[in-house]
């Protein structure tokens, strides 16, 4: 089953662009900024620097205008965020902006991570599905060893935010709205605790893995399905990515509550 990091999402993206532009222009200590910090990423013109420093097309800058502002109009988020980044650069200076750039990607990005992966099991089986549906149709148009390295969690902060916002610049100005609004979601929910994460019993759990058992092998490939999905080490990066593609539109598809339960386990399985 598909085990990658989680979200490549413009959150994140428009999150370090936020800090990127604050440190620039700061030149004093940041060891107590957090108030600081959160009224100039929740200020129209903090928000008009990091619009321009995000290169967006012009014909979908309300978009993320509108994503920008809501994001940081949630205090508890900004909070979170801020003091964790706060803390992973107190002994830095803005002076060495690389090292900053550096330590704020990968601490941004592992809070938003757990966000989205600890939100994701928050939200309605169809918005999650929605989430998932988004990941394979982005790995399904990389190139094999990318794939592979996107399904293992081996690509770095910057690597998984450019694959993110080439994804984003695919999409429709309708998909886009809608999925930035679900990885907000999914965020959100996490960092407020609420609603509470979608669970199923043992025997459901048992029931939804039997029916993906019984999909794989009534696919049309299940000869050479089955073995990748057994012995994966034993075969290209080009047919694990293959195999792995083929498993999620199997729980993609799948109707009915059996195909929310497969949902709800693949959420918490990301988790």
């Amino acid at each position: 089953m598909y085990h990658s990091d989680r979200h490549f999402s413009v959150a994140l993206k428009v999150i370090f662009a936020g800090f990127l532009v604050f440190f620039s222009q700061l030149k004093a200590d940041t060891g107590t900024l957090t108030e600081t910090i959160i009224e100039y990423l929740q200020s129209p013109m903090g928000q008009s620097l990091i619009l321009d420093s995000l290169d967006i097309s012009p014909d979908r800058r309300d978009i993320y205008a509108q994503h920008i502002h809501d994001l940081y109009s949630d205090e508890v988020l900004l909070r979170d965020m801020v003091e964790n980044l706060l803390s992973a650069t107190d002994d830095l200076t803005v002076g060495d902006p690389d090292q900053v750039a550096m330590i704020i990607a990968e601490v941004g990005f592992g809070v938003v991570q757990q966000a989205i992966s600890s939100g994701l099991n928050r939200l309605h089986p169809d918005d999650t599905r929605i989430l998932i549906t988004h990941d394979v149709r982005l790995i399904e148009n990389l190139p094999p060893d990318l794939c592979v390295a996107v399904l293992d969690g081996n690509l770095t902060a910057e690597e998984r935010r450019s694959l993110g916002a080439w994804y984003q610049g695919q999409l429709t100005r309708e998909e886009l709205r809608q999925y930035l609004l679900l990885s907000r979601k999914a965020i959100t929910s996490y960092f407020h605790g609420s609603p509470a994460p979608k669970t199923i019993s043992p025997a459901q759990e048992q029931i939804a893995l039997d029916t993906l058992t019984r999909r794989v092998s009534q696919h049309p490939h299940a000869e050479l399905l089955e073995p990748i999905l057994t012995s994966p080490s034993s075969f290209s990066e080009a047919e694990i990515c293959w195999a792995n593609i083929e498993v999620i539109w199997l729980a993609i598809h799948e109707p009915g509550v059996v195909g929310d339960w497969l949902i709800i386990w693949a959420a918490n399985d990301l988790h």
